[in-house]
């Protein structure tokens, strides 16, 4: 878990040879800064241009406002586009997978990641699922899916695994939305992080014998 963690402050490309970088979905800006100390040259899209002002202000990126595929990028730009927790909420994800392989350079890479809808997490909350979000998260993948329409947009050497570095959060979310529906109590606010922090554990365990099992799918193809 510790593994996936560090693995995960640099999308699983910490180890790559630094070049262009673009960040779908940039929020907050901390990745893009993580990334452009480590010697990348980096850029970000993201729909709210309140957030694309600060990350502007805050480490001098720049940010544009917009989605990718209505922005006009030009082909073969970047060595890289990164997407955390994004593709789940546009409407056409399909169209965004092509648009990322446009704009990548021949071998550039994808890297992505959403929620799993075959993760342990969905199967013991159902509709508390805090993956399900409606309606703000439109489609949700399982790891099959995700895969095949990488594969189907044109993605060569698709790679796919689940994590559960990030589960604690979606457990202790699963018990407050069961409760606040009229399912079984929440309880302490201690105890349930002590739960969560179980049930990751039990998931990851579960993710040696099922690698569908984790909260998180993360994908990675190339052009």
């Amino acid at each position: 878990l510790g593994r996936q963690r560090r693995e995960l402050r640099t999308m699983f490309i910490g180890k790559a040879s630094p070049g262009r970088l673009l960040e779908v979905g940039s929020g907050s800006g901390r990745f893009l800064h993580r990334m452009h100390k480590a010697g990348w040259a980096v850029e970000g899209i993201d729909f709210d241009p309140v957030a694309a002002a600060r990350v502007g202000k805050r480490f001098g990126i720049p940010v544009a406002v917009g989605s990718l595929p209505g922005l006009g990028y030009p082909e073969g730009k970047y060595d890289v586009v990164a997407m955390s927790q994004v593709i789940e909420h546009v409407p056409d994800p399909v169209a965004l997978l092509k648009e990322c392989r446009r704009v990548l350079r021949p071998g550039g890479r994808l890297v992505l990641s959403t929620p799993n809808a075959r993760s342990v997490a969905h199967r013991i909350y159902g509709r508390h699922w805090r993956g399900l979000e409606p309606p703000r998260h439109q489609h949700v993948f399982t790891p099959a899916a995700l895969a095949r329409c990488a594969r189907d947009c044109g993605f060569g050497d698709v790679r796919v695994f689940t994590l559960s570095a990030e589960s604690a959060g979606i457990y202790r979310a699963g018990d407050q939305l069961r409760a606040a529906q009229g399912g079984a109590a929440a309880g302490s606010a201690t105890a349930s992080v002590v739960r969560s922090w179980f049930l990751r554990y039990r998931e990851y365990r579960q993710t040696l014998r099922d690698p569908d099992a984790g909260q998180d799918i993360f994908l990675i193809a190339a052009r």
